[in-house]
């Protein structure tokens, strides 16, 4: 619980916390025009960054899940679902580009000028 959940748990509300500040009406009213073109950066860097916590737990939080069951004596190691959350933590890699591809022009912009 302290290794992997309690950590979860403190990083979704760091992230929702800071979600709610940017996408707060009262930061938008007093921007001007400059800071409102900041608010709209911030406001991506806060969506790509919460997207790939997200995606991170998810795909991580299964091999936590099973590992504590294994020590509660309740699943066996080396079965399907010991491979099943092993294949989603190498499918958290896989995602990842894609997710800052969705969600950063300048990540988009280059990956294009590559290809």
């Amino acid at each position: 619980i302290t290794r992997v959940f309690l950590p979860a748990a403190i990083i979704i509300l760091i992230y929702c916390d800071c979600a709610r500040r940017i996408w707060s009406t009262t930061v938008l009213r007093q921007s001007s025009i400059r800071s409102n073109r900041d608010v709209k950066i911030r406001k991506r860097v806060t969506l790509m960054v919460c997207t790939s916590a997200i995606v991170f737990l998810m795909c991580w939080l299964p091999n936590e899940i099973y590992f504590t069951l294994i020590n509660f004596g309740l699943a066996r190691l080396e079965s399907v679902g010991h491979r099943s959350a092993k294949t989603l933590i190498i499918l958290n890699s896989c995602l990842n580009p894609f997710i800052y591809f969705a969600t950063n022009s300048k990540y988009r912009l280059a990956i294009r000028q590559a290809f």
